[in-house]
């Protein structure tokens, strides 16, 4: 019967300590209502079969531009930025092994070896003589802390919280970057484009004023007429400083 006893006493405890153990200090996160309703889908220019062909978080591949794939890999692969946010990432993740590291028992082994040499006398050998002792230790400590208040469940908690967040932001960072960078190739391609028909047109304002100056000389026009494709050639050249300069 005091066998019985003595085990139920320490299933009890045993059943106590466990349940101790799960217990964690604080009330559990809970994501605030932002009070906005998200809708089951968002709106997209992208079609059925090209969602199916082109990932997501390479978006920029939907125009089917190779310049633009090369400017997104050089400023992802050479911006400092990301850089430092992808570093910031492995940090957090290194800092979350270590703290999930702590709710695992810990094992160390030291060894330690010494040699003591003294002089001794030896009546058999009518002297001092030198004796040299060796010594050896091997140990292996071990430890444990039991998480009766969920101080280390807590922690862990909170290192995987950080490394989420870096994460995250390391990806708001890519994709920040990589909208900044084809929004200014795209700009750069349309002033390019106004560049190429203003000089098309200065070019047919050009062809016009001779023509009309021609038959000024002739008699067929007047004077304004003149004067009207001179503004227009002058009005088409003044418009290029500014698309080069931007």
């Amino acid at each position: 019967m005091k066998r019985i006893f003595y085990y139920v006493i320490a299933l009890g405890l045993g059943i106590a300590v466990s349940g101790a153990g799960c217990m964690r200090a604080g009330p559990d996160y809970k994501r605030p209502d932002s009070g906005i309703e998200m809708p089951e889908r968002f709106l997209s220019d992208f079609s059925e079969q090209t969602r199916g062909r082109i990932n997501q978080d390479q978006w920029w591949e939907a125009f089917g531009d190779p310049a633009i794939n090369q400017a997104v890999s050089a400023a992802a692969t050479g911006n400092p930025d990301i850089a430092r946010a992808a570093a910031r990432v492995l940090e957090a993740r290194a800092a979350m092994t270590q703290t999930r590291a702590d709710q695992y028992p810990s094992l160390n082994i030291r060894a330690q070896a010494s040699r003591q040499e003294q002089e001794v006398v030896n009546p058999l050998a009518g002297g001092l003589v030198t004796v040299k002792t060796d010594t050896f230790s091997l140990s292996l400590p071990a430890s444990f802390e039991l998480d009766l208040w969920g101080r280390l469940a807590r922690a862990g908690e909170v290192a995987m919280a950080e490394l989420l967040a870096a994460e995250e932001n390391r990806r708001t960072m890519v994709h920040s970057i990589v909208a900044e960078t084809v929004s200014l190739y795209l700009q750069i391609q349309s002033l390019q484009a106004q560049i190429g028909v203003t000089r098309k047109l200065v070019a047919a304002y050009e062809q016009n004023r001779q023509v009309v100056e021609d038959r000024h000389k002739r008699g067929l026009t007047s004077v304004l007429d003149v004067h009207q494709a001179r503004r227009s050639l002058a009005r088409g050249r003044a418009q290029l400083p500014s698309l080069i300069q931007a």
